[in-house]
């Protein structure tokens, strides 16, 4: 099984990204320009390898919408970083958790750094999805949730719900979710459009367990919402081995974070 995963961003102000600024923004010592190849450490101790690239070949990858009329399920983003994992902290630890959490980081990362980001990672193991887009601004949003877990049966206990409002309440922004049939927001395979959809959908129509809750008339910021996504995705993290979660702010895709088993940060 590869160990292998591609890191794509775009900027949607202020002129395309370079591969120094990406350097730069990972706390990377090297100028990529230079140092074809370059080390860095993971959350958990693990080690990676990453190369940026421009080229127009490297930089095609999974978007959302408008996409161009050349590559319908792909999007051309400013830089793409491809990251091998050399070693996972422990001696038998599982690659494919460890290169997921590391794009997870090397995401946030550049995300803190840029506003009205784009970005997307997938994994050569299972040809999987994660991709996020800051929205720039939330003025009496609706918010709709998505979850899915195929490794293992519904929970008869847990809310998706009652977790979002868990989430909400940390940062006192007192919306109030409610539960809603999960096939409304999964749009159809066949008529997605986009890579990043698609493998939703597909993904959906799987066997496990499936919710999905909806909010209106959020108030807050989206880095409050940012606060609010990841408090969600670590709650359900400890209720499920793996989670799917999807995001849609007023009815566009913000985020999806694919099979992620989410720890705490």
């Amino acid at each position: 099984m590869s160990s292998d995963a591609a890191v794509l961003v775009r900027r949607h102000t202020g002129g395309a990204l370079t591969t120094r600024q990406v350097a730069t923004a990972l706390g990377l010592s090297e100028d990529p320009s230079v140092v074809l190849w370059q080390q860095a450490t993971g959350p958990d101790g693990s080690l990676f390898s990453l190369r940026m690239s421009t080229d127009p070949g490297d930089r095609l990858g999974p978007a959302v919408g408008e996409p161009s009329p050349e590559w319908p399920a792909e999007r051309s983003y400013d830089c793409y970083l491809h990251v091998t994992i050399d070693r996972t902290a422990d001696e038998d630890g599982d690659s494919t958790a460890a290169l997921r959490a590391f794009c997870r980081s090397v995401v946030s990362r550049l995300h803190g750094a840029w506003a009205a980001l784009e970005t997307a990672f997938s994994l050569d193991a299972d040809g999987s999805y994660s991709y996020r887009i800051d929205p720039h601004e939330m003025r009496g949003t609706e918010i709709e949730l998505w979850l899915g877990s195929a490794a293992q049966p519904f929970a008869p206990r847990f809310s998706l719900a009652g977790a979002a409002d868990r989430a909400a309440a940390a940062a006192r922004l007192g919306p109030l979710f409610h539960e809603c049939p999960p096939g409304r927001f999964i749009p159809d395979a066949e008529t997605a459009g986009d890579a990043v959809t698609e493998t939703l959908a597909l993904r959906a129509e799987r066997p496990g367990f499936r919710a999905a809750a909806r909010t209106a008339e959020w108030s807050g910021t989206p880095e409050e919402l940012l606060g609010f996504t990841e408090r969600l995705l670590t709650e359900v993290g400890t209720a499920f081995e793996e989670v799917d979660l999807a995001l849609w702010v007023d009815g566009r895709l913000c985020r999806n974070e694919v099979a992620a088993r989410v720890e705490a940060p």
